[in-house]
């Protein structure tokens, strides 16, 4: 499936698609420089996550929106 290209030359519809062809056209050819970076990034977070846990159970939203939750929960429990 192809998305057509917009009529006016220079858009941000035909920008990202030729963004698209360009990181397609670079897979298609090996040409990969940020893929290994991505995946030692990836792998680092993963890690730190890991580490003293029981495994992907850890990772979660962030632990501010835990605390904003919990507070709304306990609001709404004050106002009945």
């Amino acid at each position: 499936m192809r998305l057509r290209w917009d009529k006016k030359l220079f858009s941000w519809r035909n920008f990202f698609l030729s963004l698209d062809r360009l990181t397609h056209w670079f897979e298609r050819v090996h040409i990969r420089p940020l893929r290994s970076v991505a995946l030692k990034v990836a792998e680092k977070w993963m890690l730190e996550r890991f580490e003293m846990s029981d495994g992907l159970g850890a990772i979660s939203l962030n632990d501010e929106f835990h605390h904003r939750f919990a507070l709304l929960d306990t609001r709404s429990t004050i106002l009945r």
